[in-house]
């Protein structure tokens, strides 16, 4: 549960800042 956990708020920390970015950031990361 908390490893799941984790890795969806890194997901969405990695869409925040791709967003920031251009939206290509989370792809390449």
């Amino acid at each position: 549960m908390i490893y799941s956990a984790t890795i969806m708020v890194t997901a969405k920390k990695k869409t925040e800042i791709g967003t920031k970015l251009g939206g290509n950031f989370d792809h390449v990361v």
